[in-house]
């Protein structure tokens, strides 16, 4: 048996600016970690102990990279898949981007999707089916993602933004990424090494305080700072640079990465951040009840889960 499809929505999520009375989160890379990503959402109250969003009219940005690594790659899709759900009915929303962890797979390649999860699914050949354009189950909702989000001034992006890719706007972005997944081009264009889901060049100015790339980006799509992941922090903590301008938020929460103390991060007025952590420990991955957990997500997406 194979898997529900997700079944897409009409398009990608809406995007606009949040209400003045409600909040703005965003979560970086997961790498296949459920428990890390409940743990951070629980942090900043975005969801109750049982994983119900409670989150009210609150927008939640997930930077992309929830696959490959962790064994719990596809679980965490499918949390998402119905978190945005739930959301929406509260008034709020979840707005899932793609990193180049989704393309990737897209791609079929799966060097980094853990073999055990790989294997409970029937092996990387069926893995990979799963993804694959025109019938996979999870492609036909995961592709209609929205690699660029611009909300309130703040430009979310897996990797990061360069001049010369923030001058053809978010839109025009969004939809040349969507043309290229239909395409299976996933190698040039806006997925080249240095397009949104792959580059480093954002955060190695960042880091060494060239900030002038960065500002230019951020004029050309008028907004006033930048929210990325894909590059885990060395201190293992969300790191706001260029006064403000870019915030990085891979902190390496998944266990199967860096074990990071879970954490997202709140964007505030202006350009001020709040980061939640989790005080609850991460426990170290234990290969018998994971293994477990892949078999019981398998059961459910079988008998439908909530695609």
């Amino acid at each position: 048996d194979r898997p529900p499809a997700l079944a897409p929505e009409a398009g990608a999520p809406a995007i606009g600016d949040v209400p003045a009375h409600c909040r703005l989160f965003a979560l970086g890379d997961l790498h296949g970690d459920l428990a890390g990503a409940r743990r951070a959402l629980e942090a900043a109250q975005l969801i109750d102990a049982g994983g119900s969003w409670i989150g009210g009219c609150s927008t939640l940005v997930q930077t992309g990279d929830i696959v490959d690594r962790g064994l719990e790659g596809i679980r965490t899709l499918y949390f998402f898949k119905g978190l945005h759900k739930e959301a929406r009915q509260a008034g709020g929303r979840v707005v899932q981007l793609l990193g180049n962890h989704e393309i990737m797979t897209f791609a079929g390649n799966v060097a980094y999707a853990n073999q055990q999860e790989m294997k409970a699914y029937g092996g990387a050949e069926r893995y990979k089916d799963l993804f694959k354009g025109g019938n996979g189950p999870i492609y036909k909702w995961l592709s209609t993602r929205n690699m660029v989000a611009l909300i309130n001034e703040t430009v979310f992006v897996h990797a990061g933004l360069t001049s010369s890719f923030a001058s053809l706007g978010v839109n025009r972005l969004n939809l040349l990424a969507r043309t290229q997944v239909g395409k299976g081009d996933f190698d040039s264009g806006v997925f080249s090494n240095d397009g949104p889901v792959w580059t480093r060049n954002v955060i190695t100015a960042a880091i060494s305080g060239d900030c002038t790339d960065i500002d230019a980006s951020l004029g050309l799509l008028g907004a006033k700072r930048m929210v990325i992941g894909h590059t885990v922090q060395a201190d293992r903590k969300i790191v706001s640079y260029c006064q403000g301008a870019l915030i990085a938020i891979d902190i390496g929460i998944s266990r199967f990465v860096a074990s990071a103390a879970p954490g997202l991060v709140e964007l505030l007025d202006g350009n001020d951040v709040q980061a939640y952590y989790s005080s609850r420990e991460v426990q170290q991955a234990d290969d018998n009840n994971d293994v477990a957990g892949v078999e019981e997500v398998n059961k459910l997406l079988i008998e439908g889960g909530n695609a």
